[in-house]
């Protein structure tokens, strides 16, 4: 704005200085003009002097009659001012044409005086002295109509001179007002505009104060210039921005800061809230190790009422082993921290608990160690389950070796079983080798349930099932283990229990060893119960079958009971505190009922006796299909193809499907079966059925056989056969495209109902 001013002043000045410098040239010009106007008169006072003193020249000349004249004097002193005159006219600057007049007068007034002179100084004649005066007289009327002209002339010239320098006169007047005026106007309009240039930024800069005053934060000025308002408006909205940027940053610190405090009530509420719903306990001790603080969790997890319980008490108290809480603080001192460090503690009822702790010392303000702190998780479930697991991984372990024996024994038992009950038809007249016969018939029956116990850990296999009721079975399998000997059981079974899917010989292998087991574990004789019931799985500890419909079988006997010691182990493969046994049974039923997604569990008393526990899930839903069972042999006929890998076996199934009345083929694998198959459905003399292996040693076995069998005859008949009871294709068989299924070894009575089913059923 000073600039701005400076400036206004400054054009202010020029203008009033231009149109002053303008005025003064013009009147400089004029008093010049006015001077040379002045001279002007003076000289022509001087011609009208010149004029004057002619005439008074001529009238002394026409008065004087005498040579001698008193006069003369007189004459001589004009004469002499008539050429001072005409001097002092011709020290003036005067045109040419004037200048020549002048010199003509100045000529002129010499000549006049010449004459003058020689008219009053001559002696001679009058006629002589005429002359001479007619000569003067002569000469001074020419001067005096020379002299006149030039007053003539001059004197227009001088009211012209005179004119022009009045009218210059009034040049000046009008500049100097021009100049007063336009200074004037031009003085208003800067100081208008230097008036808003100043009222306008400060009255926004007010408007704006007030609006910042009242709240309005970044109110800003629209005015921009570059002088110091510019400037100042600049400063003021930049102010104004950050001022508002930082009530915003206040605004929103203290917004966050609420939400923080929010949040952290929240936080603290959900902390809270996980502390009090939680399984971990947390906890913190003194370096007394007393308990100062721990978390509301404690107490479902060792069975208090209130925190107020436990707080004050050595942590050691609730050890079930009190000098394995030092065990622990020396770990914890050697090495900062205490990870999943399992001990067993004591609840308040008694009962113990497997407790997993992570722990470390934790300091006070002034870095000194003020005890310990950390969480407790109880892992007896879990350890449970582990537990589970190990077993599970030691049965699987054996399962290949037990897999492979099973399969080769029941080839071997195959064949055996199957000569035997061949020879048995054939001697049944004589009724001592059939005697023999039917022993030994049984031993190899005997033999096929060891095979099958040896099945059940094999790997990836699933118990061929079918939808029947169990009790019928519990009576049977228990009473036939106790057949003949000194023990009774008991039976309390309802009415009606719920359907279940099992495999039928697998449940009685169950059942067969639990109640040969509890037989031994009574040797002076003594009552077994089995009892059944429908139940819904709700127990919280029996995790796999929580929430489940289920059937419970349990058998009680009043024996010698198990070491608590050993009850973990009773179902480990191998393991078996009788003199006698192979340590397989309780294994082995602990895999079927796996099998069956059931659960098994035992617990026992010394000198009161055992109880296991069976659950198998339910089908309340579903009705069994009842088979009518007849000890009859169905013969039939029809063009079956055996294939199998063992040469014992084939001849032996051949023999005995050839006293059944059937045409028999034999071949080894697969390729000669499906090209075989293909020939005979070539020639309009097709197989009815085909009996094939399904484990065949370098070669095509069954499952990969039936897929090409079914790309030439999609209507194909094939029954599947395997050592391998519990493999997955034996359990879900019409998956894979057989109608059929048996296992090794088998009886002819079994396989002569198969097939008279398989065949009627085409039919």
């Amino acid at each position: 704005m000073r600039k701005k001013i400076i400036i206004f002043l400054c054009a202010l000045f020029m203008i009033l200085t231009v149109g002053t410098v303008i005025a003064v040239l013009y009147m400089s010009s004029n008093t010049s003009e006015l001077r040379n106007i002045v001279k002007l008169h003076e000289v022509e006072e001087l011609r009208r002097s010149l004029i004057i003193k002619i005439q008074n020249v001529h009238t002394y000349l026409y008065t004087y009659n005498k040579a001698i004249s008193p006069d003369f004097d007189l004459i001589v002193s004009e004469a002499a001012a008539l050429e001072e005159t005409a001097q002092k006219c011709s020290s003036c600057h005067h045109p040419p044409k004037l200048a020549d007049r002048i010199e003509q007068v100045q000529s002129l007034i010499k000549d006049y005086k010449k004459a003058l002179s020689y008219y009053i100084t001559t002696s001679a004649n009058t006629e002589r002295i005429e002359k001479l005066k007619l000569d003067a007289t002569s000469i001074g009327k020419n001067l005096i109509i020379t002299t006149g002209e030039m007053s003539h002339s001059a004197s227009k010239n001088i009211q012209k001179l005179t004119d022009d320098a009045m009218l210059r006169m009034n040049n000046v007047s009008t500049i100097l007002f021009i100049t007063i005026i336009v200074t004037f106007l031009l003085g208003i309009m800067v100081a208008i505009h230097l008036i808003r240039s100043v009222t306008k930024p400060i009255n926004e800069l007010v408007n704006a104060t007030r609006k910042i005053a009242s709240g309005e934060f970044g109110s800003t000025i629209s005015y921009k210039d570059d002088d110091e308002f510019g400037e100042l408006s600049k400063h003021f909205n930049t102010m104004s921005t950050t001022i508002k940027e930082g009530y915003e940053n206040i605004q929103k610190e203290i917004s966050e800061h609420r939400h923080t405090e929010e949040a952290l009530r929240e936080s603290e509420e959900k902390l809270k809230s996980v502390f009090n719903h939680m399984q971990d306990v947390f906890y913190r001790t003194d370096t007394e190790d007393r308990i100062t603080w721990v978390s509301p969790s404690a107490l479902k997890m060792l069975g208090y009422k209130s925190v107020d319980e436990l707080i004050g008490h050595d942590f050691s108290e609730f050890y079930l082993f009190p000098e394995k809480r030092k065990l622990f603080l020396e770990e914890l001192s050697n090495k900062g921290t205490a990870t999943n460090y399992e001990v067993e503690m004591l609840r308040s009822d008694g009962s113990t608990i497997i407790v997993s702790a992570n722990s470390h010392f934790y300091l006070d303000k002034n870095g000194e160690v003020a005890g310990v702190e950390g969480t407790c998780r109880d892992v007896t479930e879990r350890k449970k389950i582990e537990e589970e697991h190990r077993k599970i991984e030691k049965l699987e372990s054996i399962g290949i070796m037990a897999g492979g024996i099973a399969h080769d024994f029941n080839n071997i038992l195959t064949a055996i079983a199957g000569n035997i009950a061949l020879a048995k038809l054939s001697a049944y007249s004589e009724n001592k080798l059939s005697e023999i016969l039917k022993d030994a018939e049984k031993a190899c029956l005997h033999a096929k349930n060891l095979t099958n116990q040896l099945l059940t850990f094999s790997k990836g296999g699933a118990p061929v099932k079918k939808t029947t009721h169990i009790e019928g079975l519990l009576r049977d399998s228990a009473s036939f283990a106790l057949g003949g000997s000194n023990v009774k059981c008991v039976f309390s079974i309802p009415d009606y229990l719920w359907p279940v899917e099992i495999d039928e010989g697998q449940i009685t292998q169950v059942i067969h060893n639990l109640v040969i087991n509890a037989h031994q574990a009574m040797p002076d004789g003594g009552t077994i119960k089995v009892l059944a019931e429908n139940v819904t799985a709700e127990v919280p500890d029996v995790l796999p079958i929580h929430g489940k419909e289920y059937i419970k079988v349990s058998i009680k006997d009043n024996g010698i009971g198990i070491p608590k010691e050993d009850i973990v182990k009773i179902f480990d493969p191998y393991f078996t505190t009788k003199q006698k046994g192979s340590g397989l049974g309780l294994a082995s039923t602990y895999s079927i009922i796996k099998n069956h997604n059931g659960y098994i569990d035992a617990n026992s008393d010394i000198g009161k006796g055992t109880t296991f526990n069976i659950y198998l899930p339910a089908l309340r839903e579903k009705h069994p299909i009842k088979d009518k069972k007849s000890d009859k042999i169905l013969k039939g006929t029809g063009k079956i193809l055996i294939m199998d890998d063992e040469d014992a076996v084939r001849k032996t199934v051949c023999k005995i499907m050839e006293h059944l009345g059937y045409e028999v083929e034999i071949v080894k694998d697969g390729h000669e079966a499906v090209n075989l198959y293909k020939k005979a459905k070539e020639s309009s003399q097709p197989f009815d059925t085909v009996i094939m292996d399904l484990t065949v040693r370098n070669g095509m076995g069954g499952k990969e056989t039936i897929k090409n069998l079914l790309e030439i005859d999609p209507g194909v008949k094939a029954i599947v056969s395997s050592g391998y009871s519990n493999n997955p294709i034996m359990a879900d068989f019409e998956k894979y495209g057989f109608i059929g299924v048996i296992t090794k070894p088998f009886e002819i009575k079994e396989l002569s109902e198969l097939l008279h089913k398989v065949i009627k059923g085409r039919n």
